[in-house]
């Protein structure tokens, strides 16, 4: 089964309120919980669901900090043809991790001597 989800139309609405639209649709694609982005504002939780209603003044300052931490633009945030699977496709094609084995996780530091053949 799969679930979908139904974000309201951006066409008509203000930027912020956009990006209030784009912030939760991110959340809820990623599954991100909103307690952990709340903690990147210094916000209680139950702030943070209030900021999450179109309508909200968000700060300048509390975009961008939202913005680093979801890893998008604010550009990205305040696109009224953003969807679930950009937000998908943008996880995918996101810059690359600092890591010098392309992405792959292993454990230590990518030296294991059981798989070394030493």
């Amino acid at each position: 089964m799969t679930a979908t989800i139904t974000m309201p139309s951006t066409a008509s609405m203000a930027a912020g309120d956009v990006a209030i639209t784009n912030i939760n649709m991110i959340i809820s694609v990623r599954h991100i919980p909103k307690k952990d982005v709340a903690a990147i504002l210094g916000k209680f939780p139950q702030s943070f669901s209030r900021m999450l209603k179109i309508g909200y003044p968000w700060t300048f300052d509390d975009m961008v900090k939202v913005a680093n931490y979801l890893g998008v633009t604010l550009n990205d945030l305040t696109d009224v043809n953003l969807t679930a699977a950009k937000v998908l496709q943008m996880r995918k094609t996101a810059a690359p991790d600092d890591s010098e084995n392309g992405g792959q996780l292993v454990a230590g530091h990518g030296f294991e001597p059981w798989t070394s053949g030493l």
